[in-house]
């Protein structure tokens, strides 16, 4: 039979147990996940680290992290000013573009340097001066694929908008639909729509590597100056989880291609193409490099969409990018 101290020991085991449970609960209700409002562009390898981030690197970090799909860079940079969106993941000239236009975004972080666009034509158009009096499809105004095509033809003698006209059509799978349906006579396209083309035997008259560099500042990650002021912390975490998501997709080939064909419909050919073409871009500590960036001026300035460069202070938020050693996670 248990004494009268047993029981008393047994009492206060139990309500300290209970005390623990409770404390558990109270920390979980006083601690909910920070929720983040993150915008981007279709589907793409531009985003499987984020697709591999979703399956368990956000919930750890403590996020519950909304996506929002759009079709164009400048849609998705009109939500992040209009305030519906804390995080836009865009093109460079998106973003940089918002800064020209006086709205108070900044860059806080770079995710991939790389290149892979190429320009394909109509079975009839071949060379570049086949262009003369055509249309060639881009993804919309102010896009890169905008500023990309407009140096190339400039480059090739071709005057944008009096030789060749160029027509807004979204995204890239759209893009080639319409050049197979010979509503425009070329279009910038990106993998694995490069490979699509090819498949087709559709003539391919440029790609950016040799028509405009090997390196190309391409992703960035902006937000609002208020949303980088305010909620550091939370930035701070979907930054550890897409790099752990980058640290995965280097090193989980399976899992990459599984993330790719789950979320872009690609097949499983294009997926593993892909994968091998894009995971060397990625970067971890999201520095703008000082070669692809001055590439990247140039081109603006011959682009005409600037005169010169804009001071580093006016575009970029380096809070985070300087402080990566101290936030990114253990190797």
């Amino acid at each position: 039979m248990p004494t009268v101290r047993h029981l008393k020991v047994c009492g206060a085991i139990a309500l300290t147990l209970l005390a623990v449970g409770l404390g558990l609960v109270f920390t979980s209700a006083a601690q909910p996940r920070a929720t983040l409002q993150l915008g981007w562009v279709d589907q793409s390898v531009h985003y499987l680290p984020f697709y591999l981030a979703n399956e368990r690197f956000f919930a750890e970090e403590g996020l519950d992290v909304q996506v929002s799909p759009f079709q164009s860079g400048a849609q998705a940079q009109a939500a992040l000013v209009g305030g519906s969106l804390d995080v836009v993941v865009t093109m460079l000239e998106t973003a940089i573009s918002a800064v020209q236009a006086g709205h108070a975004v900044r860059i806080f972080y770079l995710s991939r340097v790389g290149v892979g666009v190429s320009w394909f034509g109509r079975p009839d158009v071949t060379t570049w001066s086949d262009l003369r009096g055509r249309t060639v499809g881009i993804s919309s105004l102010g896009s890169s694929t905008d500023s990309l095509t407009r140096l190339v033809l400039r480059q090739r003698g071709l005057t944008p908008g009096t030789d060749v006209n160029l027509v807004q059509l979204g995204g890239a799978g759209t893009r080639l639909a319409a050049l197979r349906a010979a509503r425009v006579d070329a279009a910038i396209l990106v993998p694995p729509f490069t490979y699509a083309a090819q498949r087709l035997g559709l003539p391919r008259l440029g790609t950016q590597q040799a028509e405009i560099g090997e390196l190309w500042p391409q992703v960035v990650f902006s937000a609002r100056e208020r949303v980088l002021a305010e909620r550091t912390d939370a930035l701070r975490g979907l930054l550890r989880a897409y790099v752990r998501g980058v640290r995965q997709a280097r090193t989980d080939r399976e899992a990459s291609i599984e993330q790719l064909m789950t979320w872009t419909k690609y097949s499983r050919a294009d997926a593993e193409a892909v994968w091998a073409e894009g995971f060397p871009t990625f970067t971890e500590p999201g520095d703008p490099p000082a070669g692809p960036m001055a590439l990247f001026w140039q081109v603006m300035a011959m682009a005409g969409e600037t005169k010169e460069p804009l001071p580093e202070t006016r575009f970029l938020d380096r809070r985070l990018i300087d402080t990566f050693s101290a936030w990114s996670p253990p190797p």
